[in-house]
């Protein structure tokens, strides 16, 4: 019989902790700690330090949520939908 592949990437694409130990835990995302992406960041710190940014800059970056009407960062809008789809 031949030997299963032991490499960490065949482990982790066959869904099996490595080294075999516990299941690593999620690693947390910019979204899930409700932080916007690093590019928004950056536009956003150039707001808050009087810079101006570019058309370009500002198409997108925020979002509207078509529940409550109120503005999101774009990124963390769909963090915010699933709580307000619930208070509604």
């Amino acid at each position: 019989m031949i030997p299963a592949p032991t490499s960490s990437a065949y482990m982790r694409i066959r869904g099996q902790p490595q080294n075999g130990g516990e299941p690593s835990a999620a690693r947390a995302t910019r979204e899930s700690l409700g932080l916007p992406l690093h590019a928004e960041q950056a536009i956003l710190d150039r707001l808050l330090g009087n810079e101006g940014v570019s058309t370009f800059d500002m198409t997108g970056l925020f979002e509207k949520c078509s529940i409550c009407d109120r503005y999101f960062i774009a990124s963390l809008l769909c963090v915010h939908i699933r709580g307000c789809s619930l208070d509604m």
